[in-house]
């Protein structure tokens, strides 16, 4: 049987081993053969990190997947092969081992010509072919789950043409659905941006071909996405019907399913063209016109392809309706705060501790390290920084104050934070939060920084603002320096005794102190520390060893990296506040 199907996709395994020789066996060997540096580096880029090969292998097995049963929506045909002196099992599973084979044999056998060309040419190494294989795990997986999405695609339909459509529904449902519920959720004004609503990648392959997940994680996912969707295409193929060829949709079920979704979706994504956070305001009414209209449109296009008849319409309203209020509840719900989320405020009782991260910085060393390090267990003043701040941002999302997060590490395990505003009435409470120990510890990475220390490629270099306003810098240490940093660190904690609100708010730094550690003469991690005018201690010890110009900084001079709370110069706030 094999012998036949490949006679039969004979355009499709020419296609597969052309596009994969020019990939793998002419761009790849080349790219690792003229490399001057780290071949190691190009194979990241190439076979694991960024490669063209996943959008390859996407466009492969969608290709694969459609054509393995596009007999299915014809009746002649579909008479023909279940005809044929062989089960529907066997060809079901035939037909699938077929097309698993066409990608892995082209890709493998493309993969070990690149890799003899760039062995040949000096750019191999164990690194690489360790790359190589873990390149083609990954790719391999991607593969399976896009290629089941597309069979499952052409499980649900009766035409071809509906099926490429239903493909794409489903590789980009996933994404979609998580970019509305954001979307909606985005009206919320104390939710914080690295709290960001996901399924995770188990609804569609395209979240893995990102460079942010890891290998294990997209495999997983993608076997999770294989598994779901063969079992389903599976038990769709063995109680298919004859009478379903041609039928854009066979099953009523799956018709009102998807119905109800897919209005659900673009009535939230019509918001989006005519409202965001910041600019619905009395336009509430036209935007539920357009979610209205929406649903109305998406209604009627699916009632004509489902019935092949432009007559049909507005059958099926109800379930039009149904997909249009779920949106109008998750859109108004967001956006009038029905349930209280900017009005939260934990029981003290039901937290364990808390920390606090300036907004902006999500994603930085900064952030993890506080989040790691920092437990604050003053509850109560934490709340009513929490409180205040919600009213704040809620009355006026660009009021001057420190916009941080607020995270609680609660009792039941979970961590619940809200994005905040803490005026200047609020003040004398955000200085015990600045001057207590549990803050400095978790903010400032000198009281942690071993796992900065501990790297043999490590450096301090200490940046100033001179005259001109151009930041410059004076020498750097390097890692056999370290009792030279070790110095400057003591001198710093020492300054940080003095460290309260007034200087994180309201005082102009001097310079600031980089840490930076390298791994193979690429950037691993940086932090930065804010060197005041008032840290004496820092000064001297950046003195004793020529590290520290002293130039005087501009009276606005500061760097948002070092110093996020910083919100000017004092007067002018306090001039703001009493303007009020």
């Amino acid at each position: 049987m094999q012998k036949n199907l490949l006679g039969n996709r004979k355009w499709l395994v020419i296609l597969a081993f052309l596009t994969f020789i020019l990939y793998n066996g002419v761009f790849l060997a080349l790219a690792l053969s003229t490399y001057d540096a780290k071949p190691v580096m190009t194979a990241k880029d190439l076979l694991s990190y960024s490669g063209f090969d996943r959008i390859i292998t996407i466009v492969g097995a969608i290709l694969l997947g459609l054509e393995s049963f596009h007999w299915l929506d014809s009746r002649t045909k579909l008479d023909f092969y279940w005809s044929q002196p062989v089960s529907k099992r066997s060809l079901f599973v035939s037909t699938v081992i077929n097309s698993i084979g066409i990608y892995t044999a082209s890709y493998l056998l493309s993969l070990l010509i690149g890799l003899v060309i760039a062995g040949i040419g000096g750019g191999m190494n164990g690194s690489v072919l360790l790359l190589a294989f873990i390149g083609f795990i990954r790719n391999f997986f991607l593969f399976l789950s896009v290629y089941f999405y597309a069979v499952l695609a052409v499980m649900l339909t009766g035409n071809i043409i509906v099926a490429v459509i239903a493909d794409a529904v489903l590789l980009t449902f996933g994404p979609i659905f998580d970019w509305s519920i954001n979307h909606c959720m985005g009206f919320l004004k104390t939710r914080a941006y690295g709290s960001a609503f996901t399924t995770h990648g188990i609804l569609s392959p395209l979240y893995t071909v990102t460079d942010s997940m890891s290998t294990n994680g997209a495999i997983l996912r993608n076997l999770f996405c294989a598994l779901l969707s063969l079992v389903l295409s599976y038990l769709l193929y063995k109680h298919r019907k004859a009478e379903d060829a041609g039928n854009s949709v066979p099953l009523p079920v799956v018709r009102r399913i998807t119905k109800v979704i897919l209005i659900f979706l673009c009535c939230i994504l019509s918001t989006a063209f005519c409202s965001d956070s910041s600019t619905i305001t009395a336009a509430t009414g036209a935007v539920i016109a357009v979610m209205i209209i929406s649903a109305v449109v998406v209604g009627g296009i699916m009632e004509t392809i489902y019935n092949s008849d432009v007559r049909a319409a507005f059958r099926g309203y109800g379930y039009s309706i149904a997909g249009c209020a779920a949106a109008l509840i998750l859109f108004l719900g967001c956006y009038y705060d029905i349930a209280g989320y900017n009005r939260w405020v934990p029981a003290a009782q039901d937290v364990k501790s808390a920390y606090i991260t300036p907004e902006g910085i999500e994603d930085s060393y900064r952030s993890s390290y506080s989040k790691k390090y920092m437990k604050l267990t003053d509850i109560d003043t934490l709340n009513s920084l929490l409180t205040i701040g919600e009213q704040t941002i809620t009355r006026d999302p660009y009021a001057k104050g420190i916009r941080l997060n607020i995270s609680y590490r609660m009792k039941n395990g979970h961590t619940r934070t809200r994005r905040v505003i803490i005026p200047g009435s609020a003040f004398s409470s955000m200085n015990s939060v600045f001057k207590s120990q549990s803050f400095k510890e978790g903010f400032f990475t000198v009281y942690h920084d071993s796992h900065f220390t501990s790297q043999k490629d490590f450096g301090i270099t200490y940046y100033y603002m001179d005259k001109n306003a151009e930041e410059n810098r004076t020498k750097t240490l390097t890692g056999s320096n370290i009792d030279t940093y070790k110095k400057i660190r003591e001198a710093y904690i020492k300054d940080l005794d003095s460290y309260d609100i007034d200087t994180a708010a309201f005082e102009t730094q001097a310079g600031k102190i980089e840490i930076i550690t390298l791994e193979n003469g690429v950037e691993k991690e940086r932090t930065f520390l804010p060197v005041y005018k008032s840290f004496t201690n820092t000064i001297n010890a950046l003195k004793s060893e020529d590290m520290y110009a002293d130039v005087t900084p501009l009276s606005d001079y500061y760097d948002s990296d070092s110093m996020p709370f910083y919100l000017g110069q004092k007067s002018s706030f306090l001039g703001h506040e009493n303007d009020k």
